[in-house]
């Protein structure tokens, strides 16, 4: 999952805010209603223990935004609305999970003995005071996850209709060499097609895996598949697109594709087939 630098320091600016925000909206009603149980207690204080709170908060978010984003949002899909009834339910179960260790944690530092009286009177306490900024807190950051997905949804149909535009291949043939022409910054490079291990889909891009040197090609590996059928490049998982110049073995227990320079690959079920087939057409 990749971000935008200023994206991530603006949310990280954004929750050091709401941290500062609770310690001095609490240090206030204290000193202004004299609410002291017992001797006053320092802002310092307070803004330790909101920072314990919304640290608690923020490893329950990043574990369950690590399970949405690899469950349903990494794989972009015109679809991804009907998952939304999983999204707000783990968003429930992470912000719950988190107001409960939150309130755990709180009756430890005070030395509070835990019986279900002082469990229920702190969680009561607690979610009246961090359930609605940890519930906001939450939702933005599954906006932020479901905008990131959309936006690679529409990058990868972006890829899709130049690759049905696209009038000058990225596959050319030179003197029987054919070569691939990638875009590096502001210049162009070629690469011999025979030196290619295998290609890798990368979100809306392809990765070009060389001996040497991997690079990224702007171009939907369904398109390169169709241009490379005829150089014995066989399609063996979603994700990859393999050189049968480089084989070297395969596992079927495992799934895995070992190549000559003893790298491996994925292999899919329907992959299996594809290399079975090609292994058949190649072997005595």
């Amino acid at each position: 999952m990749e971000f935008n630098k200023k994206v991530s320091i603006l949310i990280s600016v954004s929750i050091l805010g709401v941290i500062l925000f609770d310690a001095f909206q609490q240090k206030f009603y204290l000193d202004t209603f004299d609410l002291y149980p017992e001797d006053p207690v320092s802002f310092w204080v307070l803004l330790k223990n909101h920072a314990i709170r919304w640290g608690v908060w923020f490893i329950f978010n990043v574990l369950g935004s690590f399970f949405l984003w690899n469950a349903h949002l990494k794989s972009p899909s015109e679809n991804q609305s009907k998952n939304w009834l999983t999204i707000i339910s783990t968003a429930i179960f992470i912000n719950a999970a988190a107001l409960i260790s939150v309130t755990l944690i709180t009756l430890w530092m005070n030395d509070v003995s835990l019986t279900i009286a002082s469990i229920s009177e702190s969680f009561t306490f607690i979610l009246f005071q961090k359930a609605l900024s940890f519930t906001f807190a939450t939702t933005l950051g599954l906006l932020l996850l479901f905008n990131v997905s959309k936006t690679q949804l529409i990058e990868a149909q972006w890829v899709e209709i130049q690759d049905l535009k696209q009038t000058s291949p990225s596959l050319s043939v030179s003197n029987t060499r054919p070569t691939i022409r990638i875009k590096i910054g502001q210049r162009h490079k070629l690469i011999q097609l025979s030196e290619v291990l295998w290609f890798e889909a990368d979100d809306y891009c392809v990765k070009i895996h060389t001996q040497s040197k991997s690079y990224s090609l702007r171009k939907s590996l369904k398109s390169l598949e169709k241009e490379l059928e005829s150089y014995r490049f066989i399609r063996v998982h979603r994700k990859a697109l393999l050189n049968m110049d480089y084989f070297s073995e395969v596992d079927y227990q495992t799934f895995t594709i070992r190549l000559n320079n003893h790298s491996e690959i994925p292999l899919s079920k329907s992959g299996a087939s594809n290399l079975r087939n090609a292994l058949a057409a190649t072997s005595i």
